[in-house]
């Protein structure tokens, strides 16, 4: 999904190679609902975000890495002990611009520092 999001340096998250715009999704939301589906967005996040930590690194897990997947560092996972990386990656407002009626935030993959 197209990201209005810029760092400092005037980068953003959004795909280069493919992504929808805010409104194709929105309009796509629409024709479901007009056929009596209800689409739910998934922000798979915090997990799975090296287009926000690739352009924000310090809002990354740093010094960490994954017992669950061959000691992996966890540079695709915002730090949610860092409350920056959930306020400055605005997530959660992008996603609501698209006015979707549910959103799940698939966060059982992440690690919480400290907890293992």
């Amino acid at each position: 999904l197209e990201s209005g999001l810029k760092n400092k340096a005037g980068e953003s998250p959004t795909a280069k190679d493919y992504y929808i715009t805010k409104d194709e999704m929105r309009d796509f939301i629409q024709e479901q609902r007009d056929l009596g589906m209800n689409i739910v967005p998934e922000i798979d996040m915090p997990a799975h975000a090296t287009s926000f930590t690739k352009i924000w690194p310090e809002l990354m897990v740093e010094n960490k890495v994954s017992p669950l997947n061959g000691n992996r560092p966890l540079v695709d996972h915002l730090d949610v002990a860092n409350p920056e990386a959930i306020v400055e990656s605005g997530t959660l407002k992008e996603v609501m611009q698209i006015r979707c009626q549910t959103v799940n935030i698939h966060g059982e993959m992440q690690y919480i520092v400290g907890s293992i």
